[in-house]
């Protein structure tokens, strides 16, 4: 077993992000968050229709487009959730505020004395939808607003200035064949704290992804080099992970407490799993054999060679 305690993005920075809905009752988000294969437009989409109440069908996520001024500083560091997500959150609060405006010019009555609820607008015990509110408005632009988030920096380069903490584990059993050196994966789980997940299965497949991930770097990629030079750095001879590497049992957990700064408490879990997995190959392989295998990735040769160091 292994345990790891990563930090989230360092602050700084602000991410920035454009909540619109037009006369249809679409809502649009702009933003500038890039898709590398975690899932993010599906968290926007997600996260705006929870905060405005209407279905996730009524969503459109656009795709990151810098001359619309929403700045952001990237995908890295387990940021995209809390820091866009929040930006999202921010901006469909201010929208509301432009609804109960608009519904109030529509309807009668002050702004004070409406609300945003279940994706209607309400006044006492009358409601109206969206589109009946903008009724108006069809020939202006859509209704818009911008929100953002950061957090604040810090002195402290270690453990200042931080939106949160990703805990993670990962338990491993391993099987050692002590006369070839090969080691085969026969269980895995990988565990994250999301803190509360957006969408489960996103939030699922990045524990396992970075679980495959963490299983190529414990048992095959390695960088060999002679005379300055890379000496595999091809498809054929750097060696990833295939589906006949994976465990028979392979699973992942979620642990949900709502105590992460993100939308709806939620956490960055991009690298949860992933620094977990050579650690607790390398200590199941140590159980196996008596002896410690002291780097990545856990080759054959090596294994063999902590098998006769440990014999001598």
């Amino acid at each position: 077993m292994a345990l790891s305690l990563r930090h989230g993005a360092q602050g700084g920075g602000r991410a920035h992000a454009l909540v619109e809905i037009d006369k249809k009752g679409t809502v649009r988000v702009v933003h500038n968050a890039p898709e590398l294969g975690t899932g993010v437009y599906t968290i926007l989409a997600v996260t705006a229709a929870r905060s405005l109440g209407v279905p996730q069908s009524d969503v459109v996520v656009t795709s990151p487009d810098t001359a619309k001024r929403v700045p952001f500083r990237g995908t890295s560091a387990q940021r995209t959730t809390v820091q866009m997500g929040n930006a999202v959150r921010a901006a469909c609060e201010n929208l509301e505020r432009e609804l109960v405006d608009a519904a109030a010019q529509t309807f009668g009555g002050r702004p004070a004395e409406w609300r945003i609820e279940g994706g209607r607008a309400w006044h006492g015990e009358r409601s109206f939808t969206f589109p009946e509110v903008l009724q108006p408005f069809q020939d202006e632009i859509p209704l818009r607003a911008v929100g953002s988030y950061s957090y604040a920096a810090s002195e402290d380069t270690a453990f200042g200035g931080l939106d949160h903490w990703a805990p993670g584990a990962a338990a491993v059993e391993v099987e050692v064949d002590v006369e070839t050196g090969e080691v085969r994966l026969l269980r895995l789980c990988g565990v994250g704290d999301a803190g509360k997940a957006i969408h489960h299965v996103s939030a699922r497949r990045q524990i396992e992804g970075g679980a495959v991930l963490g299983i190529g770097l414990s048992l095959f990629e390695d960088t060999i080099y002679a005379g300055g030079h890379l000496q595999n750095g091809h498809v054929r001879s750097y060696r990833l992970p295939a589906i006949g590497d994976m465990p028979a049992e392979f699973s992942s957990a979620l642990i949900e407490n709502a105590d992460g700064p993100g939308p709806f408490g939620a956490k960055g879990l991009a690298q949860t799993s992933l620094p977990c997995i050579a650690p607790a190959v390398g200590a199941a392989i140590r159980d196996a054999i008596g002896n410690y295998v002291r780097s990545t990735p856990f080759t054959p040769e090596k294994v063999l060679a902590a098998i006769d160091a440990r014999e001598g």
